[in-house]
């Protein structure tokens, strides 16, 4: 019941999702001698998860193959539904990838928002995501790398394919997601502790539901407040447990006693931080709303999640059959 709801709340996302050809770059920390030849290569995300983040990253000594199957089983445990949603990016990558050769060089993408660049070595383009069908890689620098940073490539063409398809213009936050994924960080899977009567739920900032928010599930904790646990935030995967425990009790009452318009900003507000051991912290603010229908005095409550006063619309659905 769970997988088959979570399936139909997801229809929106992938309906958003078809369509987006928007590339992207993967880049690399290259060091050449005085002949131009190179040293050392290391994709840019396996060398800021040791030089930004205080990382160690763990180099396999298995194949390519083996490599990306442990990544795919770190996933499972980490994000919610990885089989749906990162997976099939995964296949496809390898599957439209193409190695250019020696005579060429991608040109670089402006897509990295770098925050360091190494001493005596430089970035360089390692691959462009031309169109969802064509992967280009500089061999040069592919024949440099082991396979613990092919894989890294792979997964980081993979995941900034999904967080592009969220919106994201840069690739710093798929790095920081890489980095984390190829090193000793142990993430908290977006569903620990969940209980069986959890509602799953959804936001747009249209009442029709056609717009890409959030999703989490609300239920009560032992003191009757409501947690709010995400699987996404804004229209961005959770990679790590994240809550935000509201000082509000469940369940909701719909209060007809209320008095809110349409013009303002919201009445009955709850605030609390979205806490999460891996992501960025976001302050929660829920609120409640009457609407007034234009066709007649008939006004209906809904309920919203906001962020910089910017109000997304709940809509949820019991998991309890």
């Amino acid at each position: 019941m769970n997988f088959i709801l979570a399936i139909a709340f997801s229809f929106v996302a992938m309906q958003s999702y078809a369509g987006v050809t928007n590339g992207g770059g993967g880049k690399s920390v290259v060091c050449r001698d005085v002949a131009g030849k190179i040293t050392k290569a290391e994709v840019l995300d396996l060398f800021e998860a040791r030089e930004v983040y205080g990382l160690t990253p763990n180099i396999s000594a298995g194949n390519l193959q083996d490599i990306l199957a442990l990544v795919k089983n770190k996933l499972k445990f980490t994000m919610h539904q990885p089989e749906i949603h990162v997976f099939p990016l995964i296949d496809r990558v390898q599957k439209n990838f193409k190695l250019i050769s020696k005579n060429n060089i991608i040109k670089p993408v402006d897509d990295a928002a770098l925050v360091i660049t190494p001493v005596n070595c430089a970035i360089e383009q390692l691959a462009n995501y031309v169109d969802d069908d064509l992967l280009i890689i500089s061999q040069e620098i592919w024949d440099n790398l082991d396979e613990t940073n092919k894989a890294g490539l792979i997964i980081h063409e993979a995941i900034y394919r999904l967080e592009r398809y969220d919106g994201a213009t840069d690739s710093r936050r798929a790095r920081k997601i890489v980095g984390h994924l190829f090193s000793n960080f142990v993430f908290t899977q977006v569903l620990e502790g969940l209980p069986p009567f959890a509602e799953y739920c959804v936001t747009s900032k249209d009442l029709n539901f056609g717009t890409r928010g959030s999703s989490f599930y609300r239920y009560a904790n032992n003191n009757n407040m409501t947690v709010l646990q995400f699987t996404e935030f804004e229209g961005k995967f959770i990679y790590s447990k994240m809550t935000a425990t509201l000082p509000i009790q469940m369940p909701w009452y719909h209060n007809s006693k209320i008095s809110c318009s349409a013009s303002e900003v919201g009445c009955n507000i709850s605030g609390a931080p979205a806490e999460s051991d891996f992501e960025s912290s976001r302050f929660v603010v829920l609120g409640t709303q009457f609407l007034f229908h234009p066709g007649g005095p008939t006004q209906q409550l809904f309920y919203f999640m906001s962020e910089d006063n910017i109000k997304s619309y709940i809509r949820c659905q019991s998991l309890v059959p």
